[in-house]
């Protein structure tokens, strides 16, 4: 869970130091959507989602583990500037950097094919999915810090 978690906050670092991006999410990053009731998260808003893959032990005492990063826009139906804000995800890309600290090596990170998948009570239409960017992130886990 911890590197799910190290992923998730260094996703979350890059989106809130993007100024283009905060201006047009106004509603911020979370790590789950907003309940369609509440009047309180400003929309559009971000969604993170990350989650592991198998490791492959490669001896016993490394691994490598691949994990999706998934980055997905909400808005509502009154949301006016959906086109440039599919675009400017798009083009976003987040730098490799950011996931240095980890206690992984990063063998790759690329840009992966998007799989949209709601859940049937969040088929409300009170959000509407404006964008969503996927990352593919391979670690290589040495000696002491192979995941449990």
């Amino acid at each position: 869970m911890f590197q799910v978690d190290s992923i998730i906050a260094a996703a979350a670092v890059a989106f809130h130091a993007d100024a283009n991006m905060i201006a047009m999410c106004p509603g911020g990053l979370w790590h789950r959507r907003a309940a369609s009731t509440d009047q309180g998260v400003k929309r559009p808003y971000g969604v993170v989602a990350v989650t592991s893959g198998e490791k492959e032990y490669l001896s016993s005492k490394d691994c490598v583990q691949p994990f999706t990063l998934a980055i997905t826009i909400y808005g509502d139906e009154k949301t006016d500037n959906t086109g440039m804000i599919a675009s400017y995800l798009c083009a976003w890309d987040l730098d490799r950097a950011l996931f240095a600290s980890l206690p992984a090596r990063v063998l790759g990170f690329t840009p992966a094919s998007e799989v949209l998948d709601l859940d049937p009570e969040e088929k409300e239409g009170k959000d509407v999915v404006i964008a969503m960017k996927v990352w593919t992130l391979l670690l290589h886990f040495i000696t002491q810090t192979v995941p449990v």
